[in-house]
């Protein structure tokens, strides 16, 4: 079970051989292998970057990599803070990626080309993303960062919408307009239209994903994949902690409930959680613990039916009293992101220069 990153960690897992047998379940939330920053691109790019910032430079790989390793964990955490171009962006600039075959290799082919041909550890997943997953972004850019964007939109979207290594730069101003025109219809950015720039944003680091994930996933196992829309507006947000009041449920929301309330409320004692919240804690735990102890999550007298080849259902959690299955045939605009010509997911093995 994880979130987040952790999410997309979990389901790592379904993709390589040395996890198969060793977890009968997996739970992800906000967090899959298709997601854009699951899985690292331009990784030796960075890897020199780093070893040059950390005086481990060499033109042998073998000999800078040696170096890396000798540096203690912490102090290459650190260095991070180099990689991000826009506040903290982009999302995640290092990540797992795909080895080249060896004993201790983890993950040798990308998912999607493993979702593709039915190469996946054939246990039951459950997953959701929450229902304004793309609200995270304007609680990482503070309002003079949302200015510069806005006039600099060009040379920051490739680093919001992380694909500054999966587009030709001859071709990030067609991607970066693109985007543009299909969201914000070539209107001023993100400040003066927040809705859609985080509409645009979810998309790109969640939904699409999200979206991709679930259905392949279905569409090729025995096991039963349970998906779902988190959308329950908890009195304590994420917004909460940085001063910001968004409508919505954010990235990562529903984890303060699940894991925070005893640790928020004993930190901060004027945060308070409601008896809502506390019943809403209890509700996912029982849809977990159900599906934990027998693959069928269900909880309140409703059970959480799995997708299938033929119906994209997902459950939605609104309220306590507002949890209901429903069809939906499309979640997000994946036809439009696909239009872009990224290299990744099914164009991840091409040569930028043939895309």
């Amino acid at each position: 079970m994880g979130a987040s990153s952790g999410g997309a960690s979990v389901h790592l897992h379904y993709f390589s051989p040395k996890s198969k047998g060793l977890f009968h379940r997996g739970i992800s939330q906000s967090g899959t292998a298709l997601m854009s920053w699951a899985i690292q691109d331009g990784a030796a790019q960075k890897a020199r970057k780093l070893a040059k910032i950390l005086n481990c430079e060499d033109s042998n790989t073998q000999t800078f990599i040696k170096c890396l390793k000798d540096i203690p964990a912490d102090k290459l955490v650190d260095q991070t803070k180099w990689f991000f171009h826009v506040a903290r962006f982009p999302f995640a600039p290092f990540g797992p990626v795909v080895e080249v075959e060896s004993e201790s290799s983890f993950l040798t082919k990308h998912p999607y080309m493993q979702l593709e041909e039915g190469e996946v550890n054939d246990v039951p997943w459950l997953t959701w993303v929450t229902k304004d997953e793309g609200n995270l972004g304007s609680i990482i850019l503070n309002i003079n960062v949302t200015n510069e964007v806005e006039t600099h939109w060009d040379a920051w979207a490739e680093h919001l919408f992380d694909y500054e290594h999966v587009v030709l730069e001859t071709k990030k101003h067609d991607v970066s307009e693109g985007i543009k025109s299909f969201y914000l219809q070539n209107e001023q950015t993100p400040k003066h239209n927040s809705g859609l720039f985080h509409k645009a944003f979810g998309d790109r680091l969640s939904n699409v994903g999200f979206e991709t994930a679930v259905q392949m996933q279905a569409n090729v196992t025995n096991s039963s994949v349970y998906a779902g829309i988190y959308g329950y507006n908890a009195s304590v947000t994420l917004g909460t902690f940085f001063g910001i009041v968004l409508e919505g449920t954010t990235h990562g929301e529903e984890s303060l409930i699940l894991h925070g309330i005893e640790a928020i409320q004993s930190m901060f004692p004027h945060i308070q959680f409601s008896k809502n919240d506390v019943l809403m804690k209890d509700t996912l735990f029982d849809f977990f613990t159900s599906f934990a102890s027998n693959g069928k999550p269900q909880c309140r007298g409703v059970e959480w039916k799995p997708l299938t080849s033929k119906s994209y259902q997902y459950l939605l959690i609104n309220d306590i009293d507002n949890i209901s299955m429903s069809e939906i045939p499309e979640l997000s605009p994946k036809g439009f992101w696909e239009s872009l010509n990224l290299r990744e997911n099914k164009r991840f093995s091409e040569k930028l220069s043939t895309l």
